[in-house]
């Protein structure tokens, strides 16, 4: 395992170098923002964080309803809300004043996040450690996906980075079968 981790370490260590260089206004200043003049973030996705966060924090439980839109609306089940999303419990934990901070850094994480599951998808297909660093860094630096999550602030299409572990896991239960 050890010998394993090593082996693939260079690649991997490559992919956050490349994220880290992609963000470094955000490495340079880390309790700022992620976000452009256009992106939804601060408008739509910061509130909605806000509001779940404070909400636990005072109650200690996850609101169902949110009265602050649209005259009320169910807030549980939203996507942009994604309360049960394992990597948010780190949400829970901070003061509301280091949510967008925190945001940021999930969205650079889901991008390290991306190309590590796609390299660990090509390396499984039998490419060797650089066409599978070719294809990682390709995945998670492609442009369509880093406009929406960094420029139009789209913060639920942060998922399409485990979408390369899915395919891997098909690929095995089909090939197990």
């Amino acid at each position: 395992m050890i010998s394993t981790l090593r082996y693939h370490s260079a690649p991997l260590i490559g992919q956050i170098l490349l994220s880290l260089g992609l963000f470094y206004r955000l490495v340079l200043d880390p309790t700022q923002g992620l976000y452009s003049e256009i992106s939804d973030l601060p408008c739509l996705n910061m509130p909605i964080k806000h509001y779940l966060v404070q909400s636990l924090h005072t109650t200690g439980e996850i609101p169902l309803w949110n009265p602050h839109v649209c005259a009320g609306m169910p807030f549980v089940h939203d996507s942009q809300t994604a309360a049960f999303y394992p990597l948010h419990i780190i949400l829970y934990l901070l003061p509301s004043k280091s949510i967008e901070a925190a945001l940021s850094w999930l969205t650079v994480l889901h991008v390290v996040l991306a190309g590590w599951c796609m390299y660990a998808y090509a390396y499984s297909t039998g490419l060797n450690r650089l066409s599978s660093f070719a294809a990682g860094t390709c995945y998670m630096l492609s442009g369509k996906w880093l406009l929406h999550i960094v420029t139009a602030g789209h913060y639920p299409m942060i998922a399409m980075a485990w979408v390369p572990l899915f395919i891997l896991a098909l690929r095995l239960a089909v090939l197990q079968s």
